[in-house]
Parts: C-alpha cells; sequence; structure tokens
C-alpha cells in the first residue's frame, strides 16, 4: 500500500465501518488492546490514557488515532478500534476526559474546549511516533462530535506541529462554526447529515 492511499482508504474504511459497525463490534469483541500514558503539555498540562490496539503482522503499521465525543468513551469507540484494527491499522483510542477529572461535557463544554483538546491529537501523535511498530508518516485522525470538532482544531493547527505531520483528518458531525481554512496540506473529510444543524 503505498502512503497516498492513505487518506482514500481511510475515507472507504470510515464508510464501511458506518454501515456495519453492530457487525463489527460483534466480530472482534475480543481484540487485544493495551493501555497507555499521554503526557499533554501544550496548551494545558494533564496525563490522559488511550487504549491502544496492535494489528497482526509485521510492521511498521499505519496508525489511526480515535478521539470520542462529549459523553467520553462509548462502545462505538471500541467497536471502530476492533475494525480498523483488523484492516491492518495500528489504532489509539484516546481518552481525554478521565485524566482531567471530567465524565461529561455534552450540557456544557466550557471545561475542556475542542481547541484546547486539539493538543491531545498532537500528544497521541507524537507517542505513536515513537514506537518502533508504527510508521511515524502515516497517521490519521478520527473523530466524533466533540472529538470531531477537536479533530477539526487539530487540522486548524496542524501547520504548528511541522514534526508530527497527520496524513489524514476525518471528523464526524462536529461543530462548523469557524470556517477559515488554515494554511496546511494535511486532507480534511467532514462527514455530517445535511439537515444536522
Amino acid at each position: 500500500m503505498t502512503s497516498r492511499r492513505l487518506p482514500h482508504l481511510l475515507t472507504r474504511a470510515c464508510l464501511a465501518v458506518a454501515a456495519s459497525l453492530a457487525f463489527a463490534a460483534g466480530a472482534a469483541a475480543g481484540a487485544a488492546r493495551e493501555t497507555i500514558s499521554i503526557d499533554v503539555t501544550a496548551p494545558q498540562p494533564a496525563t490522559i490514557t488511550a487504549d491502544f490496539y496492535m494489528p497482526s503482522g509485521s510492521g511498521p503499521h499505519p496508525a489511526v488515532m480515535l478521539f470520542h465525543g462529549c459523553g467520553g468513551v462509548t462502545p462505538n469507540i471500541a467497536a471502530w478500534s476492533q475494525w480498523l484494527q483488523a484492516e491492518g491499522y495500528a489504532v489509539l483510542a484516546v481518552h481525554s476526559f478521565p485524566g482531567r477529572g471530567i465524565r461529561n461535557l455534552c450540557a456544557d463544554s466550557s471545561t475542556l474546549r475542542p481547541a484546547v483538546r486539539a493538543g491531545d491529537v498532537f500528544a497521541a501523535a507524537a507517542k505513536l511516533r515513537s514506537m518502533e511498530s508504527i510508521d511515524r508518516n502515516r497517521l490519521a485522525v478520527i473523530g466524533f462530535s466533540h472529538g470531531g470538532t477537536t479533530a477539526l482544531s487539530a487540522w486548524r493547527t496542524a501547520g504548528y506541529h511541522p514534526d508530527i505531520p497527520l496524513r489524514a483528518i476525518i471528523a464526524f458531525y462536529p461543530g462548523c462554526r469557524d470556517v477559515r481554512v488554515p494554511p496546511t496540506r494535511t486532507p480534511l473529510l467532514i462527514l455530517i447529515g445535511d439537515k444536522d444543524q
């Protein structure tokens, strides 16, 4: 697989997963995972955790970082992780809330704005790039809702992190109030219902 195909393959993977999420959860329910810690230094210091899924076969593997919504980690994150793992991707499902003492942001996200949480994206990417089993130049991000807006915030600030390149960013139903296009070449895919306000 050439590195140029990663964004296209991730797009196809995302659409396939969206159509078969229930199957993925059942088919790969026993997928092995490891919990790791990640030190976030900016814009606000924190220590967070993540579930790390390694695919079979010899590396280095491309990797996908998953960012949950305002309600925290839900079963869909495990289903996505297991499906992507089965497709040959290493997966880092990031838990942004527990290390900060947060349970839920759905009623009020002022405790952790997506622009601040974007720091988790680059800290997680740096963690992956430190692993010999990971292809450090083939890292992608998928975020859902608050995590999707976090992914958009990372896309907007990717130019400030030239040492941590992201190959693709996929945002599911993010908040889209800020439509400025940043000076970055990172491909972005937004998946959202046309009547979603």
